[in-house]
């Protein structure tokens, strides 16, 4: 196990080196599709730095953010959801509304609900990312422009598609204005639009990268 093995001979097994050590291995079981192991090893990591470090701590958060994702990885979906609503809970109030992390799981939750079919509630949560990109990045932020995005594809996924086409058009002119006709960003929005107007089939552009923070 490498550095594992190292950070628990040079400390012990509850030091935050040892922790971290322990945190990167669990994340190559998870690469490499042993969900299981990953799943108790996360929540021994997740149990260990909520004694060490507090259940606030930064780590801690993700940690318990890594669980999240082991357990969607084995379509434990309510299990997921329940540690992704938790662990936004807790960003929002220790870190803050916008912090990128909190913004983060905002989105893991969200997409979260969309993979149980609860529009509703993906929807507003892509709705409140949006309007949270727009105040604090600006309304043709390229981020703004890919919450917007998101919000259009969970209303095309849930099948009001002309919410999904104003937004997606919406996204398209922004993207054309700060980007320009021929990037790439444009060209799969504009895909998109065109595939709303005309067939229910699943967007082209993939969502926002779920960055495992």
């Amino acid at each position: 196990m490498g550095s594992l093995d190292d950070s628990e001979r040079m400390f012990d097994p509850d030091h935050p080196h040892t922790l971290a050590s322990r945190h990167q291995f669990t994340r190559a079981y998870a690469d490499v599709s042993r969900t299981a192991e990953a799943i108790d090893r996360h929540a021994r990591t997740l149990a260990a730095r909520e004694r060490i470090l507090g259940p606030d701590h930064p780590n801690t958060l993700a940690s318990r953010n890594h669980l999240a994702f082991a357990y969607e990885h084995v379509g434990r979906m309510a299990e997921a959801i329940d540690r992704h609503a938790r662990t936004l809970a807790d960003r929002e109030r220790v870190l803050g509304p916008d912090h990128p992390d909190t913004v983060t799981s905002r989105n893991h939750l969200a997409s979260a609900y969309e993979g149980l079919r609860r529009w509703g509630e993906a929807i507003d949560l892509h709705a409140r990312i949006l309007a949270d990109d727009e105040r604090v990045h600006g309304p043709e932020n390229p981020q703004t422009i890919l919450a917007r995005s998101d919000l259009a594809s969970a209303y095309e996924e849930a099948g009001r598609r002309r919410e999904a086409i104003k937004q997606y058009a919406h996204s398209l002119a922004d993207c054309k204005r700060v980007l320009g006709r021929d990037n790439p960003l444009t060209v799969m929005l504009r895909n998109n639009l065109t595939v709303a107007r005309l067939t229910r089939t699943r967007p082209l552009l993939t969502r926002r990268s779920r960055q495992q923070r």
